[in-house]
This record gives structure tokens, C-alpha cells and sequence, in this order.
């Protein structure tokens, strides 16, 4: 029962640190890529689609120009969808974490 413990204790601490170890995708400090992204915050907090499709279309732009990050391109991608499905708060949340863990470029 010991071991039993120990191990089900080792595997939730791998759990934990593999999942605390995941950042934020980066924009790199590209301004064009800040720029869509705020963009996109205004589209979401007024909760207006018209807005929302012309920040995506400037995003997508962006991601096929090698602009932005593919990774940071996949989280705002995510957010998008997610606006679409009119889940207007989750967007934001999400679209809050993605910005305020954003980090200045070197």
C-alpha cells in the first residue's frame, strides 16, 4: 500500500511540473502580431463578429506571411474558434492569459 501511494504521489508530481512547465506561446515581440492581437481583444470584448472576422483575416495573414509563430498562431487560432461559437467570455479569458503572459522581445 506504501509503494502504492508513493507512486500515484511521483505521478501527480510529474502531472504538475510537465503542466506548469508549458508557456505561453510568444509573439516575438513582432508588432504587426501584437497589433492583430489586440485587435482581436477589441473584437472580443465588444463581442462583435464583423470585427472578430477582420482580426482573424489579419492573424491568418500574418501566419501565412511566416509573420507570426505557428505556435502563437495555434492559441489565437483556438481563441478564434471559440468567439465564433459565441463563448464570448471564455474567449476572453483565454485571449487575457494568452496578452498579460506575453513577454518583451530581447
Amino acid at each position: 500500500m506504501n509503494a502504492y501511494r508513493v507512486g500515484v504521489s511521483v505521478l501527480l508530481l510529474s502531472v504538475w511540473l510537465v503542466s506548469g512547465c508549458q508557456r505561453t506561446p510568444q509573439l516575438a515581440g513582432q508588432r504587426e502580431c501584437m497589433k492583430a492581437a489586440d485587435a482581436l481583444w477589441t473584437a472580443v470584448n465588444v463581442k462583435q463578429s464583423d470585427l472578430l472576422d477582420r482580426s482573424a483575416g489579419e492573424i491568418e495573414r500574418l501566419h501565412a506571411a511566416g509573420e507570426m509563430p505557428p505556435d502563437a498562431y495555434e492559441n489565437l487560432a483556438r481563441i478564434i474558434a471559440t468567439a465564433r461559437a459565441s463563448q464570448w467570455s471564455d474567449a476572453r479569458a483565454e485571449l487575457k492569459k494568452f496578452l498579460r503572459d506575453q513577454r518583451p522581445a530581447a
